[in-house]
């Protein structure tokens, strides 16, 4: 009797755990390795062998030197610099190369000094490809200087490009090409670049905040529509201060135009919004006022009568007018900035998976009043939705998919002052079944 209750037994013990080593990988998740802090050269001698090492996500610290090299990067990775571009510079080792090629989503390139390109396709650092482009990067605080060509974003949206000089590079400092909703903020473009900022059919991106001096020509735009220019010192190019070439419905406003030697400005024939969107509620001296507000024109010499900083007559640009032009420097206006529409907007690091896959959603809301209030995700597979995750912008959550199919994705957020948006991206994450 003994014997054969042992025996029972043990065909159940058996019996069971073969039903467990069936049915558990079902079940598993995929544990990541936390994100790596990689230093060159103590880890890897050079930063594209330390690229090659790491795994997304990782970040890349260089130490202060110089270095001699031309780095792919095609994975998400952070890459800085330890102590800023004036200690860690990097010269292209071949001159008919892009020093940074990035062709993968969230890439951060910060505090490097990036120089040596002579090829005349070349630029310091590429974002993008030739059809298809990079999402999510940020272009930080580097100089980029002695190149043919500077910073490139091709056909590539929803970059950062801010806090970087490009000083004597010979054809472009800042390039756009096919590129759309990019924020080129607060760079300084100086000293012999052809084109400050080029902008070819190039829709919907911010400029604002930039210095672009004593270049050829300030910002040329051809074939672009609905970009926002503002905030920019354009100053003493040799050229035009900004040239609008078959570029139509981009508002230009709160800019300085001064002594740029040939013309303050070139437009062609189609039709460009020379003043703010909307009225906005400004200080001009000791006294509040509000209505739109165009750009301070170095040639402009009309005058101010009721003394609300704004000149009597509008400033003639060929077929169009700014008609509200600055008797000041835009400086000299304290204004209640106007807020840009509430734009959700979000991004998968995959969308074809397998089932017990993770996948990590990156919040790329815009606009509306910062920071938002709260979102709500809807990853459409009929679990419980989830809210006061990632909502600002740049922040993630991730959701793990179960079950096979093709599932809609839907953000809904709410900014500062409760301002609705959603964005559904139909058919968006695909498992198979």
């Amino acid at each position: 009797m003994t014997k054969k209750w042992f025996f029972y037994r043990l065909v159940l013990l058996i019996f069971i755990l073969v039903l467990l080593a069936s049915v558990l990988p079902l079940g598993v998740t995929k544990v990541e390795a936390a994100p790596a802090i990689i230093y060159v050269p103590d880890d890897y001698s050079s930063i594209q062998a330390a690229v090659d090492a790491a795994s997304p996500g990782d970040t890349i610290i260089v130490r202060d030197d110089s270095y001699t090299e031309n780095i792919d990067v095609d994975k998400n990775l952070t890459i800085q610099s330890e102590n800023g571009p004036a200690s860690t510079i990097i010269h292209a080792a071949n001159s008919v190369d892009d020093v940074f090629r990035v062709t993968a989503d969230y890439v951060n390139i910060s505090g490097f000094t990036v120089q040596g390109v002579t090829g005349i396709g070349n630029f310091a650092i590429y974002l993008g490809g030739d059809t298809i482009g990079v999402v999510g990067c940020n272009i930080t605080n580097n100089n980029i200087v002695y190149n043919s060509r500077g910073i490139l974003l091709n056909h590539s949206s929803y970059n950062t490009i801010t806090n970087n000089t490009a000083n004597s590079n010979t054809i472009h400092g800042i390039q756009l090409i096919y590129s759309s909703n990019n924020s080129i903020t607060n760079n300084t473009i100086i000293l012999s670049n052809n084109y400050g900022i080029g902008v070819n059919d190039s829709n919907d991106n911010d400029i604002t905040d930039n210095n672009i001096s004593d270049n050829n020509h300030g910002i040329f735009m051809v074939g672009s529509s609905n970009n926002n220019i503002m905030h920019n010192n354009i100053n003493s190019n040799d050229r035009y201060g900004i040239i609008l070439s078959d570029s139509s419905n981009n508002y230009v406003y709160l800019n300085n135009f001064i002594d740029n030697i040939e013309g303050n400005v070139n437009p062609d024939d189609l039709t460009n919004t020379w003043n703010s969107p909307e009225q906005i509620t400004y200080a001009y001296n000791g006294s509040n006022y509000t209505n739109y507000l165009g750009n301070y024109w170095s040639d402009y010499a009309d005058s101010d009568d009721d003394g609300d900083g704004i000149g009597d007559t509008p400033c003639s640009i060929d077929g169009d007018n700014d008609n509200y032009p600055l008797v000041e420097h835009f400086e000299a206006y304290e204004t209640w900035p106007y807020i840009p529409e509430l734009n959700p907007h979000f991004v998968a690091d995959k969308v074809d998976i397998d089932v017990g896959e993770i996948v990590t959603f990156e919040n790329l809301t815009t606009g509306g009043v910062e920071p938002y209030n709260n979102a709500v995700w809807d990853f459409g597979d009929g679990t419980d939705l989830v809210q006061g995750v990632a909502i600002q912008y740049g922040e993630t959550i991730s959701h793990c998919y179960t079950q096979g199919g093709i599932f809609d994705v839907a953000l809904h957020i709410w900014d500062a002052e409760n301002t609705y948006g959603l964005l559904t991206r139909y058919g968006y994450i695909c498992l198979a079944t």
